[in-house]
């Protein structure tokens, strides 16, 4: 396959008289786009860095439910798109629009760059739709150039640290906020792109706009750690990706009475045996108004593991680069580790990770701690662990919500 321009070879393409299938692929990323063009227009796009059909309605406005009602036939031309005519969902035109979008988010990202290019002619298109190719080339061409150097040397493999702590940085849904929360559960930029109803230079731009206000890092920054927290204290906000999919920001549970608790690693055999006393209490918990929330130091695709088999019903997060440990002050200690009153618990842990639990993630001196946030905010106990199962005493914790229970609560 001859290496050239994807927009030239595009253009080639959309003048020929025959139906064609082209295929530019960038070999240094692994990525192909297929475009089928027939008759001066492009009926077809397949690419791993177009937003994917659902995303793309799901933004235009449709509710998840009624895109996943229709997907049930499949995103075909006479599958999810004609049940969405047919019960005037959308119309004609709005479909002409996002197709259009979406050929523009496959082709921006190969305007930058060469790419190896293979046509072949193919039958033609059941569906004659699509949109104006040349029109639709120029419009990617205009929207690459206006790409900042910076911009254009982002691709689709670039994974980005999301800092934990520059959660308010951003606007609720604004598009550097959603940029900045699929960053946070580790994607590439090239799956962020197939989540997003965004072409590539909005994507990018919006990366690097986290990056200029300190959200967004190729790397962890180096932080010093933070004080011990106090009674009174306001407690740090951050976001983190939650086990099972999504992200949670603490400071959406104002309002709430919050029991935080840090972990070390996700088969710790000192913690796992801690959240499976909180698992059996939970009920009583949740009665009292507390909502659990736990942190680990653990990658989230490895939190299935340990803590992960116990199922907890509340939220188990991951700060794999202690950004948040840091936050809110907690030390490392490898007297603390080796203590010898972590032993039975350790027993117990043991029989229930197995030798899982000697993967460390790096936490093995790290030393757990809990909190106890009230309604506002604020601090209202801080225990930090002298020992590994030096656990705050459950009872504690119950004691705490009954002294602040609302006493005009059902």
């Amino acid at each position: 396959m001859p290496t050239t321009s994807a927009l030239s070879a595009a253009l080639d393409a959309a003048h020929s008289p025959l139906p064609i299938r082209l295929s530019l692929s960038i070999e240094t990323e692994g990525i192909t786009t297929r475009l089928q063009f027939f008759q001066g227009r492009i009926t077809g796009v397949s690419s791993p860095l177009a937003p994917a059909w659902s995303s793309l309605l799901i933004g235009h406005g449709l509710s998840p439910s009624v895109v996943a009602s229709a997907q049930q036939v499949g995103f075909t031309p006479g599958g999810t798109l004609a049940t969405l005519l047919e019960r005037q969902v959308v119309t004609s035109q709005e479909l002409a629009d996002l197709s259009r979008d979406r050929v523009l988010a496959a082709l921006v990202p190969m305007a930058l760059q060469e790419v190896k290019v293979h046509a072949s002619e193919t039958a033609p298109p059941r569906n004659t739709g699509g949109i104006n190719a040349e029109e639709g080339i120029h419009a990617a061409e205009a929207f690459a150039a206006q790409l900042t150097a910076a911009e254009r040397k982002l691709r689709s493999g670039d994974r980005f640290y999301a800092v934990p702590t520059a959660a308010s940085h951003t606007t609720p849904d604004s598009t550097e906020d959603k940029v900045y929360r699929l960053a946070l559960q580790g994607l590439p930029l090239g799956e962020i792109a197939y989540r997003l109803p965004m072409r590539w230079d909005q994507l990018v731009r919006a990366v690097t706009t986290l990056i200029a206000i300190g959200a967004l890092g190729h790397e962890k920054r180096a932080q010093s750690r933070s004080p011990l927290l106090r009674p009174g204290d306001l407690a740090p906000d951050f976001r983190l990706p939650v086990f099972g999919g999504g992200d949670l920001k603490l400071s959406q549970l104002r309002g709430k009475k919050v029991w935080l608790v840090f972990n070390r690693q996700a088969t710790c055999m000192m913690c796992n045996p801690h959240n499976a006393a909180i698992i059996a209490l939970h009920d009583q918990v949740r009665a009292a108004g507390i909502q659990v929330v736990t942190v680990w130091g653990s990658e989230l695709k490895d939190l299935h593991e340990g803590i992960g088999q116990l199922r907890p019903p509340y939220p188990l997060l991951s700060d794999p680069q202690d950004v948040v440990y840091d936050g809110y002050g907690l030390q490392r200690s490898l007297l603390g580790a080796l203590d010898s009153r972590n032993m039975p618990t350790i027993r117990q842990g043991l029989a229930m990770v197995g030798l899982r639990g000697l993967k460390a993630d790096g936490e093995f001196t790290r030393m757990p701690a809990e909190f106890l946030i009230d309604e506002q905010g604020r601090v209202a106990h801080a225990h930090y662990n002298a020992y590994g199962t030096d656990w705050m005493p459950m009872e504690k914790v119950l004691t705490w919500a009954a002294l602040n229970a609302d006493p005009d609560a059902d």
